[in-house]
């Protein structure tokens, strides 16, 4: 009998390390992505970096719809499942290759995102995580905490398309405190408003701590 995607992603589990950064939109995830990125690969390490959910999802109409004007019609649970076969798709063509390959992996985002964003759209962590089964817990994760008003400050700093959730201090808020409410014993939460290099310390020491490595000085 064939091996169940679950079991696949399980053995891969046992032998890796993936590392999630989360935060609402604004807290400058993809600045310490890069830098740890590049810290563990000056050190040796093989890293590969991916997000969730892709720009498969991103670009799918109702998905699209969404986030230019609102739920409308669209059911919370119809863009729940696409985010789930998005993350299924994502872990069988990029994740579970990376880490068989020996790589660190560091993901922009993980499932602990799609369980804090449809919470606060409406629907029950209980069936959040029932749809999301078959996709453990990062090995890590580190999230980088700013309020919600900070937040949309920063998004209308940077310029360019705004979605319409991130337009909304309330609604980035109410993530925010998902993502405080549901993080695990794992989760390093880092002040989003210290400096990039404190950051990016603190990050760099939580991770090496995880590979079981020493930590430099």
């Amino acid at each position: 009998m064939p091996e169940t995607f679950e079991h696949e992603v399980a053995q891969a589990w046992q032998g890796g390390l993936v590392i999630a950064v989360c935060g609402i939109d604004g807290a400058g995830k993809t600045t310490l992505i890069e830098t740890l990125a590049r810290t563990l690969e000056a050190s040796g390490e093989a890293v590969h970096v991916t997000r969730q959910p892709t720009s498969f999802y991103r670009s799918l109409e109702p998905v699209r719809t969404y986030h230019d004007e609102g739920a409308g019609n669209i059911p919370a649970e119809c863009l729940a499942l696409l985010s789930a076969a998005d993350r299924s798709l994502h872990l069988a063509r990029e994740v579970l290759p990376a880490l068989l390959a020996g790589k660190t992996v560091i993901s922009d985002r993980f499932v602990a995102a799609a369980a804090a964003i449809f919470e606060t759209r409406g629907l029950s962590r209980s069936w959040i995580d029932e749809v999301n089964r078959f996709c453990p817990p990062p090995h890590g994760q580190i999230l980088l905490d700013i309020s919600g008003e900070e937040a949309v400050e920063r998004i209308r700093q940077r310029g360019g398309y705004i979605r319409l959730e991130e337009r909304s201090a309330s609604t980035l808020e109410a993530i925010r405190q998902n993502y405080l409410r549901q993080r695990q014993e794992n989760c390093l939460v880092l002040d989003a408003q210290a400096t990039p290099e404190s950051i990016a310390e603190q990050a760099r020491r939580y991770v090496i701590s995880l590979s079981r490595q020493p930590v430099p000085a």
